[in-house]
């Protein structure tokens, strides 16, 4: 139901029990017995009135296994309070580190949540506890989620029983009307990012320039490389794509403290050393927020951090501009769009990046050859698709691709023909693309796979096929966290 956010003991308490905040976090977790909410106990035995960590799962852990814990609740929750307590001066002030192996990361539990609910685009129902007072870290840290999370000083300071009578009455009137989101969340993102970033800017030029993070840094000690490092074996090791992104946030915000600008790299050198790392970080960003359907968030989505590739790029030998995957980002945001102009421009867009990656790769990347065919499937030409899709498994056959990377391809020509009218010939290759992508079950591919041989069932009459298929890419989607594959 409600999320209550994380934090520590507060500074000047020894004992954490004796902490204003804790006592406000357990009469927080004790509205669970309050008689109001009688009833919606009987309905939802299993349902927290207010999450608290501490006291809902005692047994929660530390380090990742907490992480994705805190991540996977706050997710599923119907509303997210945060509370802003304590001066905080001393070294976690933005809450308690978590750990990773053997290293201590410059992210907190109480960060990780805040990053969630912003992905998750979760309003938060922020309160500031009377006394509250950040230190350096803690407002570089809201100030990094400014895009997601209200300004705190424009909030007015409360006391722990105001506090806590608000946030039953918050979670109270959740329970008497639901807030019912009819638009999935990805295009509510895609649209209210674009067309409102539009408005400030020169058609063609709506995102230009966008950096990850809004291009933001930290002044604190050197970025741990050997956490990087580690932090991106884990991303390998987890196939669910929010355990992926929560890897890679606490990646990127390790290596904040080194600045990736030319500028600053041209003042230290030693930043440069940081370069590759930042590259590869950022590159799998991308790629799992796009799987998870982020292709909405401004400056934490997948067109912010391929601008930041393209800017660490420059400062690389034999570097260039992201263009492949600039092209499959602005292909992502076309589909969300409503049709109209914004759409067009959007694909049109995603056209120039990917005639100019395919030129730098002589036409001979498949990967490239899979979005222009892809696009050109959204711009009425379907036979061109089918050619770039029939060059693209030609290519992958020829150098030997592993089963899944020939299954793919032949995902994507099943599809074409689809709008061609060859609805068997689409039917027969889909089939035998999902037949090698489930020889890994942890491929995000299969979900997409399986929605569009859904739709070749369904044009060929096999309706029942077509049901149990189409669920089971929900289900499978669901299980990967490959969120861009649901509702569509």
């Amino acid at each position: 139901m409600a999320f209550i956010s994380s934090f520590y003991a507060e500074a000047g308490f020894l004992d954490c029990h004796d902490s204003p905040l804790w006592r406000l976090r357990r009469a927080l977790y004790g509205l669970k017995d309050a008689d109001e909410f009688g009833e919606f106990r009987k309905a939802n035995p299993d349902r927290e009135i207010a999450w608290v960590a501490e006291c809902s799962e005692p047994e929660l852990g530390v380090g990742l296994v907490a992480v994705d814990r805190l991540v996977e609740v706050l997710a599923q929750s119907d509303l997210y309070i945060c509370v802003l307590a304590d001066a905080r001066r001393v070294e976690n002030e933005h809450g308690s580190a978590i750990r990773v192996s053997s290293f201590v990361s410059a992210t907190s539990y109480f960060e990780i949540e805040l990053y969630a609910a912003a992905m998750c685009a979760k309003r938060p129902y922020l309160y500031i506890q009377e006394g509250f007072d950040p230190g350096a870290r803690l407002e570089t840290l809201l100030r990094l989620l400014a895009f997601a999370f209200p300004d705190w000083r424009n909030q007015k300071p409360k006391s722990a029983a105001a506090i806590l009578d608000e946030v039953r009455q918050v979670i109270a009137a959740h329970i008497r009307r639901p807030e019912i989101q009819s638009t999935p969340l990805r295009r509510r993102l895609v649209r209210q990012f674009y067309l409102d970033r539009a408005k400030k800017a020169a058609p063609g030029h709506h995102i230009d320039n966008v950096l990850f993070l809004d291009g933001q840094f930290e002044q604190r000690q050197p970025p741990q490389k050997d956490l990087v490092e580690f932090l991106l074996t884990e991303y390998d090791r987890v196939p669910e794509m929010q355990r992926k992104l929560s890897r890679m946030w606490l990646a990127a915000r390790e290596l904040m403290s080194a600045s990736y600008l030319p500028k600053d790299v041209q003042a230290d050198s030693r930043l440069a050393d940081f370069l590759p790392l930042w590259d590869k970080v950022l590159g799998l960003w991308t790629s799992a927020a796009s799987w998870s359907g982020w292709h909405g968030h401004l400056y934490a989505g997948t067109v912010a951090p391929l601008h930041s590739q393209a800017v660490i790029h420059a400062q690389l030998p034999g570097g260039h501009a992201p263009t492949g995957p600039l092209a499959s980002a602005y292909y992502s945001i076309g589909n969300l769009m409503p049709f109209g102009p914004r759409r067009l421009e959007c694909l049109n867009r995603s056209l120039e990046y990917i005639e100019d990656a395919i030129r730098l790769s002589d036409g001979q990347n498949p990967g490239h050859l899979a979005v222009r065919g892809s696009i050109r499937l959204r711009l009425g030409n379907p036979w061109g698709a089918v050619s770039d899709f029939k060059k693209m498994l030609e290519i992958r056959e020829q150098m030997g691709e592993s089963e899944q990377k020939l299954g793919d391809a032949m995902v994507h020509l099943g599809y074409g023909y689809l709008f061609c009218g060859r609805w068997w010939k689409a039917r027969d290759y889909l089939e035998r693309g999902i037949e090698a992508l489930s020889k890994n079950p942890n491929d995000p591919g299969i979900a997409r796979a399986q929605r569009k041989l859904a739709i070749a069932y369904r044009l060929t009459g096999r309706f029942p096929e077509a049901r149990n298929t189409r669920a089971q890419a929900r289900q499978n989607a669901a299980r990967l966290g490959a969120l861009d594959q649901l509702d569509r």
